[in-house]
């Protein structure tokens, strides 16, 4: 708008030194005009193009692909209904994740019963707007419905559940979805494995099974595990490292591990985290970050110290993403604050993302960018 507005004061300004010129400053006059006209049109075309040049790495998602990453958010179907929400995910992010909208509990709330449609609403949006889709998740412990909840069937029964729902969701997003979290938090802290439905009436070897059934139906999605409070080397961590190393040495068809990194504003040892990742790696596994916020309400200090010290995580947190080959997706588990699930699971007013709920960017936003413009 700015470069239009000039061109046409430089044309009025003509116009009028036209009407006032005399017949024999005509000739003049006009070559003047034309001059300015051209001399305006020429700085235009510079700002187009320096503009152009900026615009190489003006949004993250921009950025993150010139260093061969993807970046991207949960999201939820009746979130990206929203004109400035979207607007903004779209200019921003090139992958997302539904937050609810493929966990059981929502896809199958009566046994043999399926429906996909919230789902689908954000696959076809993911879809209209050149989005990478990861599903999630097809088994976790949580968000199920009152009929697994409550289920009293035999071991080959519960089998048989597994198979099915695994098989019918895949399937209907095959070909839609990059890949999937297939298994989500089977451990406690402790490295102990956590008595889901599933490991209670399967056994441990429900997570080798999913992972079969899963491949069986789509062998190009990629296939993934996915926990929290891993990030470092910790009992927890080097359970799911020892699961995930024997399941690979048996064949099993697992692509990756998704480090959810909810962290605290405190942060955590970069060093170890890398560490820890390079181990994941070495078995031949993806290392994505898959669900990044923060909690927040703990600082103490300003708003100005909390947003700088909330930026100084996200920013040593993409800059181990940076430094790994295996770790191909930064996403962060909501877009701005006020949509994120921190804010009721704590109880407090949470900041943990990288926009406010203005969608103004923070210093979050800042500082990943930073790292990705390095």
């Amino acid at each position: 708008m700015k470069r239009t507005w000039n061109i046409a004061v430089t044309s009025l300004l003509t116009i009028n030194l036209l009407a006032a010129a005399s017949f024999a400053d005509f000739t003049a006059s006009t070559a003047m005009a034309a001059t300015a006209v051209k001399s305006s049109a020429a700085t235009s075309s510079v700002a187009k193009t320096s503009n152009k040049k900026e615009q190489k790495a003006v949004t993250l998602k921009e950025a993150a692909q010139a260093k061969g990453k993807h970046i991207g958010v949960a999201t939820q179907s009746w979130l990206v209904n929203k004109s400035e929400y979207a607007a903004v995910l779209n200019q921003e992010f090139d992958t997302i994740t539904p937050e609810y909208q493929m966990k059981m509990g929502v896809i199958q709330k009566q046994k043999g019963i399926y429906n996909f449609s919230e789902a689908d609403a954000l696959v076809d949006f993911a879809l209209k707007n050149n989005k990478i889709v990861r599903g999630h998740t097809l088994v976790w412990h949580s968000s199920l419905p009152s009929w697994v909840e409550n289920g009293k069937f035999t071991r080959e029964e519960w089998i048989a559940i597994l198979k099915d729902h695994i098989t019918k969701t895949v399937q209907h997003f095959k070909g839609k979805v990059y890949g999937w979290d297939v298994v989500n938090e089977a451990f406690w802290q402790n490295g102990q494995y956590r008595p889901t439905v599933w490991y209670n009436n399967i056994g441990p070897e429900y997570i080798e099974m999913a992972f079969r059934f899963a491949h069986e139906v789509d062998p190009q999605a990629k296939l993934y595990y996915n926990d929290f409070s891993s990030e470092v080397k910790n009992e927890k961590s080097d359970a799911i490292y020892k699961m995930l190393k024997d399941l690979k040495s048996k064949g099993v068809p697992i692509d990756g591990i998704g480090f959810q990194t909810h962290l605290t504003i405190d942060g955590l040892n970069y060093n170890d985290m890398k560490t820890n990742f390079q181990r994941f790696a070495a078995l031949g596994l993806d290392t994505d970050i898959t669900e990044m916020d923060l909690v927040t309400h703990t600082f103490q200090g300003t708003m100005e110290q909390k947003m700088n010290a909330a930026a100084a995580v996200y920013g040593n947190v993409m800059k181990v993403a940076l430094s790994l080959p295996s770790c191909k997706f930064f996403i962060a588990w909501g877009l701005n604050d006020s949509q994120s699930w921190l804010n009721e699971d704590t109880g407090f007013s949470e900041y943990p993302l990288l926009f406010d709920d203005s969608f103004g960017k923070k210093p979050a936003y800042n500082a990943v960018m930073e790292q990705l413009r390095k």
